[in-house]
């Protein structure tokens, strides 16, 4: 362990900032049953978590082995109903290994990744993904151009994790003198797991006394310790990096592993060091690597979903004229099978619906709004998990039982207590099976109004909001209790 003070202040200024940008999530991957036409679909979710963070391109890679090369790609597109969503088709003939793939706009991807099982060394590009894309050229000036990265990529296997990173020369001598500068290239590691602000570099550089190759953690304020042995070779324009993960998940600071986010932040780094300045001269833009490879045995057995539950609610609307409704259904499929049709049936109208939740072993809800239809109407669910399709038996309603729900959405309850002489609690219900807002209006018997209460939230069933007189004068008053397109009007006594 060693003390270092400002020099290499540059890897403690990494384990704060390395990761203020933001890649997306890869989350609830999964797939539907073969059609009869070996049509299997492919689902991502992808989390954004920026909202200015768009998604640039999403993708399926699979071949036959684990260990790649997995060269077939498939193009993923989002589905407009399920935000943030994402998915793709392939017809298959036989069993396959996969992964996906997301990038941003702004160039930061999470990815998973073939496996490298059987520890070749140094590994082929066929059991690699790369994480990271650095433009050529953007280095800080004056500073040699072996230190310009282009790419990271990385692959994973029970025991190693692996880092290759690639720049613009093949030059890689660690020094330029006896006093330096000294050059230092470095793929870090995080997991968001950790409690701590430690950081973990792959470090390949040679400071007689201070840094040498091997895992850095990096311990803020003042702190770096090499915590394990890494490979380490150079071919051309790569350099290929491989540590324990033992050394990593054996230290208290890194933080449980596997976590349970599936993934890692890492990227990579260059350094120009000297005694008296140190130069971050490149890095890539962070990236979630997620160590995991899916496969799909093809054929296999389906067992058709089920349908249950089936309904609708009447929503709160800005015109009572076109009534709103929510329509759900749960969807359950002990294959875990993602549905290719999600429909609503109304008459000749067909709505898909969406969901958020992704394990349908156990059930998972479907919901779309729709507006009601003005006159008597029948609707049924229809669903296909890609190999089968399941109905809902169709049920009947009328739009006069739908006026009736509307008309009953709101209902005032007496006020406690009337008469009061400070305080009294208004009470209401709530008809719907979802949260609403509104607000409740005071007014005296001139009509003025003296007071706007907000409801950020109106549950379900009855509310009861507290509201003081203090200050106010004896008298009667009005309130009117707002929600939605819905109103109702109470009296109220005050005595002092």
């Amino acid at each position: 362990m060693k003390r270092i003070g400002v020099f290499f202040l540059f890897l403690l200024t990494l384990a704060g900032t390395a990761f203020c940008q933001s890649p997306p999530l890869v989350l609830y991957p999964t797939h539907s049953a073969q059609g009869t036409d070996g049509v299997v679909s492919f689902f991502i979710d992808v989390a954004q978590p920026e909202s200015t963070i768009s998604i640039g391109s999403a993708t399926l890679k699979y071949g036959s082995s684990i260990s790649g090369p997995m060269g077939t790609t498939v193009p993923f597109s989002s589905i407009s109903e399920m935000e943030n969503t994402y998915w793709g088709s392939a017809t298959l003939s036989s069993s396959i290994y996969y992964y996906h793939k997301v990038i941003t706009t702004a160039g930061c991807t999470a990815t998973e990744s073939p496996k490298n099982t059987s520890d070749s060394w140094t590994p082929s590009f066929d059991v690699q993904v790369q994480t990271a894309d650095d433009p050529s050229g953007d280095r800080v000036s004056g500073y040699p151009e072996k230190l310009d990265i282009l790419e990271i990529w990385h692959t994973y296997s029970d025991d190693y994790l692996y880092g290759m990173m690639k720049q613009a020369t093949t030059d890689w001598e660690f020094s330029g003198g006896l006093f330096g500068p000294f050059y230092i290239w470095a793929v870090y590691v995080h997991n968001p797991a950790s409690e701590t602000e430690c950081a973990y570099a792959f470090v390949y550089a040679n400071v007689p006394g201070f840094l040498s190759t091997g895992i850095s953690k990096i311990t803020p304020p003042s702190t770096v310790e090499n915590i394990g042995d890494i490979d380490a070779e150079t071919s051309g324009q790569y350099l290929y990096m491989r540590g324990h993960w033992s050394d990593l998940t054996s230290d208290p600071d890194f933080g449980t592993w596997p976590n349970s986010f599936g993934y890692l932040d890492v990227g990579g780094y260059t350094v120009s060091a000297t005694l008296s300045e140190q130069v971050t001269v490149d890095t890539t833009l962070p990236a979630k690597f997620y160590p995991r490879t899916h496969s799909l045995s093809i054929p296999f057995s389906n067992t058709a979903p089920t349908l249950a539950g089936g309904g609708f609610d009447v929503l709160p609307a800005k015109d009572e004229e076109e009534i709103p409704c929510r329509f759900y259904v749960t969807y359950t499929d002990a294959d875990e099978n993602f549905p290719t049709v999600r429909q609503l049936v109304i008459g000749e109208n067909v709505y898909n619906l969406a969901s958020i939740d992704h394990n349908f072993s156990d059930g998972a809800a479907f919901q779309g709004n729709v507006p009601a239809p003005e006159e008597t109407f029948e609707y049924f669910f229809r669903f296909c998990d890609g190999a089968d399709t399941v109905e809902t038996h169709p049920a009947l309603y009328v739009r006069q039982a739908l006026l009736n729900i509307a008309n009953n959405m709101l209902i005032l309850l007496p006020n406690s207590p009337n008469p009061f002489n400070s305080e009294t609690r208004i009470r209401f219900i709530h008809n719907g099976n979802i949260p609403a807002t509104g607000n409740i209006e005071l007014y005296n018997t001139k009509g003025e109004r003296i007071r706007l209460i907000p409801l950020d939230r109106i549950i379900p069933g009855e509310n009861s909001v507290a509201v003081s007189f203090n200050g106010l004068p004896t008298g009667i008053y009005l309130y009117r209790v707002n929600m939605g397109p819905y109103s109702k009007t109470g009296k109220l006594l005050f005595v002092k």
